[in-house]
């Protein structure tokens, strides 16, 4: 994610007037943010650059909700990791709609034996840290169409892939 926003601020800034910006850069920006979407759906992004690092607070026992931070830590506690208060925690999303939040996250260390991530859940990081860049020059209303459309675009086809997936193995 780091990376995204420092990449989609370069692209931004690479302009010699703020007109420029406004215009020729914002439309390379949201080039960049549609094609990273469609690059994480598409699974051509590399596991590695979507890990999540967050800072334990305080020790994972003390924490009352199972944030993904405190479970990836749980987990590598659980595999006997030593896992403290100010310790960088590495994740990955791999179901974040799950029901069990232990199903939600796992930590990065387990990239090894899991290479799936959700895709789903980094296109709606995306989104939202792009909304939040691109905000801050007053035209989110002109880059929401283009996020509802490219949105509305793989919803049909994961619909129609799923029609096709019925038609194919009939229930």
């Amino acid at each position: 994610m780091k990376e995204f926003q420092e990449r989609l601020i370069s692209i931004l800034f690479d302009a010699d007037s703020a007109e420029e910006i406004l215009s020729i850069q914002m439309e390379r920006a949201i080039d960049y943010v549609l094609e990273t979407c469609r690059k994480i759906r598409r699974r051509e992004v590399p596991i590695e650059k979507l890990i999540i690092r967050k800072v334990l607070r305080k020790e994972a026992s003390k924490y009352r909700s199972k944030v993904p931070h405190v479970i990836a830590a749980l987990q590598e506690a659980q595999r006997g990791k030593p896992v403290r208060s100010g310790d960088i925690v590495s994740l990955i999303y791999v179901n974040a709609r799950h029901k069990n939040p232990f199903r939600r996250v796992i930590s990065a260390d387990m990239i090894l034996w899991n290479q799936y991530y959700d895709g789903e859940k980094y296109v709606e990081m995306v989104l939202d840290a792009a909304k939040t860049i691109l905000g801050v020059f007053g035209i989110i209303e002109k880059i929401e169409p283009k996020i509802a459309l490219f949105t509305r675009n793989c919803e049909l086809i994961a619909s129609e892939k799923t029609k096709s997936l019925k038609l194919l193995y009939p229930i």
